[in-house]
C-alpha cells in the first residue's frame, strides 16, 4: 500500500497523506455519493462509524483513509455506476 492516496473531488484531484483525516463532506465527494446516502448507511449500520469527537454539543467524524476505503468498497459491491441503482 502506498503512503498517498488520490482522492477525486468535483473540482480537482488532491493527494491525501497517510494519517490525515477527512470530513464527512470530503468523503462523500471523494466516493461520489450524497451526504444523505452516507448518513443512511451509517444509521442502518451497513458501515462502521468512524472515530468521532464532540465539540459544543455537536458531533464531528474523523474519517481515516481506511474508513474511506470501506465506504468505497461497500459502494462498489452494492451500487452500480450512474444514478446509484442497487445491484
Amino acid at each position: 500500500m502506498t503512503l498517498n492516496m488520490r482522492v477525486q473531488t468535483l473540482d480537482k484531484p488532491k493527494l491525501i497523506s497517510k494519517g490525515k483525516v477527512l470530513s464527512t463532506r470530503e468523503v462523500t465527494k471523494a466516493v461520489g455519493i450524497s451526504p444523505a446516502t452516507l448518513e443512511r448507511w451509517l444509521a442502518e449500520k451497513r458501515l462502521p462509524k468512524p472515530k468521532s469527537i464532540k465539540i459544543g454539543g455537536k458531533e464531528f467524524r474523523d474519517w481515516s483513509l481506511s474508513d474511506v476505503a470501506a465506504v468505497r468498497e461497500y459502494k462498489a459491491k452494492h451500487y452500480r455506476k450512474g444514478r446509484g441503482r442497487k445491484k
